[in-house]
């Protein structure tokens, strides 16, 4: 007779009572500080965004500029 990796165990152990843990709404995943961390780095990807959407602006204008002065 051959062993069924597939097939359920017998002896499964799991407990569903709540005992053992805490309610979803009360368990923290991530520290407070952690938390300040996310944000000020979000802080930072934003600012680097902002300059490069001024940037890619600022070049499109230069190109529009160009093109205009160069069919009057």
């Amino acid at each position: 007779m051959t062993h069924d990796p597939h097939a359920p165990a017998e002896h499964a152990t799991a407990d569903p009572s709540p005992a053992h843990a805490p309610a979803a709404g009360e368990q923290t995943y991530v520290s407070p500080e952690e938390w300040r961390e996310f944000r000020e780095s979000d802080k930072t990807a934003a600012a680097y965004i902002v300059v490069l959407m001024q940037g890619i602006f600022i070049v499109g204008l230069v190109l529009y500029l160009i093109v205009l002065w160069s069919v009057t």
